[in-house]
């Protein structure tokens, strides 16, 4: 199936934790069906320590499944 949803397209999330926010898309798996949202659907990461440098915690955007997302525009005031 075609993957619509290209980067830089605003979406909105119909399922998950995130239901119902919307964002903008930042990167496309399309072998997988995968997108990243910015600021959507945040994981932390632990950051192994290497040498002198201590170990973090970063916070990243995990992908999303297309299904879930819906493209949203706002101009349309029907919107899902």
């Amino acid at each position: 199936m075609q993957l619509s949803l290209k980067k830089g397209a605003s979406v909105k999330i119909i399922s998950g934790k995130n239901k119902g926010a919307i964002g903008e898309v930042l990167k496309v798996i399309k072998e997988k069906d995968l997108l990243f949202v910015k600021g959507l659907n945040l994981k932390k990461k632990h950051i192994r320590s290497k040498g002198a440098e201590h170990g973090t915690i970063v916070v990243i955007e995990a992908p999303i499944h297309r299904s879930n997302v819906v493209l949203y525009n706002p101009s349309c005031t029907k919107n899902p």
